[in-house]
């Protein structure tokens, strides 16, 4: 199925912009749909560029998908969002948030094409697909939970010819675009002082857009935060990932991780994903493996599909950490107590409006996925290869005195010995990162590292660690 095609506008242009422009809109949308995890796999490379900022969406679409836009380049809830959004509502946000910017060349097309391709651009059409995404995900949830109490009640009666249908139809049609503009930034503002979240939240998307007022970045996610502070939840995310790209604010992961950890705490699927990554990142914290399969199990059961490539391993004891996680305001409690120290715990209670979350909480010591400074999912390949690595090094030692038996008879003493102490020693580097992998305590690695380095010995103590780390990971020591 095809949503969408640049070539459409080429015949179009009346002036001399180039053809590519037409891609800029739909490349929009693509990124977008890369970076918040709705598009196919097969972009991890893309996802990579476009968080760097190394390439743009336009760019991405003409390469990747000779400039069109088909059913391929998302994945299952990709699809059905962009099904329900994109032909009947994208172009229309796209002309309002863009409109005041159009080239007035006097060729409407031209004019449409006229955007540039800028990641400041980018920035304004994404904070409005992101509320679009999120109210569409309401009404789906709506629907799902009408249809959940409907076949749960007996015998309903058949309704009569004048009765109104109460189901909740899966498209966007609550979500008018009126209340991008309805209410002016002052009234807005008043709404928010007077504890409105949702107020801050949509005069957060005017001042990152450009809506109605001056395009402020810094204010809007300053207006993310009031009403983060006052429990909205997709601010409460949207803080994060401002952290994490460093939009309208410093750059800084560990904040990021502080605002990734409150939304997970409240059932956030996509902030649970972070999470999940960052543990198995274990770049801040030491890895803890079996919280990272939870925290994926618990992101899948939260309607992240993505997070089934990410090595979701479902058994004890991950499920039970899953479940242990899985109400609100329950998570906390769990990463405390798998924390190898003593962190500041996450305030259960928003901030004063003006004094920011404290520094160093538990998931401030996290990793921000694989890589902090880059954005969610980036090369979460990384980590994992570092582990096979580390298993490789530990299986090389534990079968090394076996090896070297075998051919004791045909080797020369100083090979024996050099070949003996090389296992050793390749051995005893696995079983450090294995053991670290594996949640080991420090003293525990010493102890485990030092018998590893032992000749014949820790052809051993190398077969314990990795009986250990693949029977119970985190739990065996």
């Amino acid at each position: 199925m095809k949503y969408d095609d640049s070539e459409y506008l080429f015949l179009n242009f009346e002036t001399e912009l180039d053809n590519d422009a037409a891609a800029t809109h739909i490349g929009m949308y693509l990124a977008w749909a890369i970076l918040r995890g709705l598009a196919d796999a097969d972009f991890a490379q893309s996802e990579t560029a476009l968080k760097a900022k190394q390439t743009t969406g336009g760019a991405v679409l003409l390469d990747r998908c000779d400039g069109k836009l088909t059913d391929d380049d998302f994945n299952e809830l990709g699809n059905a969002f962009t099904q329900a959004y994109y032909e009947r509502y994208f172009i229309k946000d796209y002309e309002r948030v863009f409109s005041a910017d159009f080239p007035n060349t006097g060729h409407p097309t031209d004019d449409f094409c006229g955007i540039a391709d800028s990641w400041a651009n980018f920035d304004r059409i994404a904070a409005i697909l992101d509320r679009r995404f999120a109210q569409w995900q309401q009404a789906r949830s709506t629907q799902a939970q009408a249809k959940s109490v409907a076949q749960a009640t007996p015998q309903v009666p058949p309704p009569t010819a004048n009765a109104k249908s109460t189901s909740t139809p899966l498209a966007l049609e609550q979500m008018a675009l009126e209340p991008m503009t309805a209410a002016p930034p002052e009234e807005l503002r008043r709404r928010g002082e007077s504890g409105d979240a949702e107020a801050w939240y949509e005069l957060a998307a005017q001042l990152l857009t450009g809506e109605g007022t001056k395009q402020d970045v810094a204010g809007g996610i300053e207006a993310f935060r009031r009403a983060a502070e006052l429990g909205h939840l997709e601010s409460t995310y949207n803080l994060g990932v401002a952290y994490q790209n460093g939009d309208g604010v410093g750059k800084d992961g560990s904040v990021a991780l502080q605002w990734f950890a409150r939304a997970a705490d409240r059932g956030h699927g996509f902030a649970t994903f972070m999470l999940a990554q960052a543990y198995r990142a274990g770049t801040v914290l030491p890895s803890d493996l079996a919280l990272s399969n939870a925290l994926s199990m618990l992101a899948v059961h939260r309607g992240v599909r993505e997070a089934n490539r990410f090595g979701v391993i479902a058994g004890h004891p991950y499920a039970d950490i899953a479940i242990a996680m899985s109400k609100p305001g329950a998570m906390q409690p769990v990463l405390e107590a798998r924390s190898a120290r003593k962190p500041q715990a996450i305030p259960a209670q928003a901030a004063p409006p003006n004094q920011s979350i404290p520094r160093k909480p538990i998931a401030a010591r996290v990793s921000a996925q694989t890589n902090t400074e880059q954005g969610p999912a980036t090369d979460s390949a990384k980590p994992a290869n570092a582990w096979n690595w580390a298993l490789l090094a530990t299986a090389i030692g534990a079968i090394g005195l076996f090896v070297l038996l075998f051919f004791a008879i045909s080797l020369s003493r100083p090979t024996f010995l050099l070949l003996m102490y090389g296992f050793a020693l390749i051995g005893a580097i696995g079983v450090f990162f294995t053991s670290r992998a594996a949640g080991a305590s420090r003293a525990m690695q010493i102890i485990l590292t030092l018998g590893a380095a032992i000749p014949g010995i820790g052809s051993f103590v190398c077969m314990l660690v990795l009986y250990r780390w693949w029977s119970s990971p985190q739990d065996a020591y």
